[in-house]
């Protein structure tokens, strides 16, 4: 559970947020692994921040959301879901960053603090998680992120 970010991520025009995933291989002693294919995902609406209605823009995991009108899922899909290449692409596009090369702003600060969080996270639900031997799971990790 996440308080609410205000500003949130805006890519585009449209709200964002991400999604990696952590393997959890064991947890006496814990060895967790953050995969390194994470992405951002957009809402398929323009972001409005007075806007409640979650088929207008207010969340981001579009494939329950319900898609513009002449949308296909296909292209809703693909906008929806936004690799670091694109997202460094689209910082960059929109000089989100003063200067700094988003890529390189991506690789050496912001995934690293994104590996931090998922860290801290596996600590704070440790206690629920199966210690059996042989035991593993991975899990999806959402964030938030504010705009700044």
């Amino acid at each position: 559970l996440q308080r609410y970010l205000d500003p949130p991520l805006i890519l585009r025009g449209h709200k964002a947020d991400l999604r990696c995933f952590i393997l959890v291989a064991s947890v006496k002693p814990l060895a967790a692994f953050f995969h390194k294919d994470w992405f951002a995902r957009r809402s398929p609406h323009p972001y409005s921040p007075r806007e409640t209605d979650p088929d207008r823009g207010a969340l981001t995991a579009a494939p329950h959301l319900k898609l513009p009108d002449g949308e296909s899922i296909e292209k809703s899909l693909h906008d929806a879901q936004v690799s670091p290449k694109r997202m460094a692409a689209i910082l960059q596009k929109e000089n989100r960053l003063g200067g700094v090369a988003p890529a390189a702003w991506l690789r050496n600060t912001f995934v690293p603090r994104l590996k931090h969080l998922a860290s801290r996270t596996l600590q704070a639900v440790i206690d629920g998680l199966s210690p059996e031997a042989g035991y593993y799971a991975v899990y999806g990790l959402d964030v938030l992120v504010d705009a700044e």
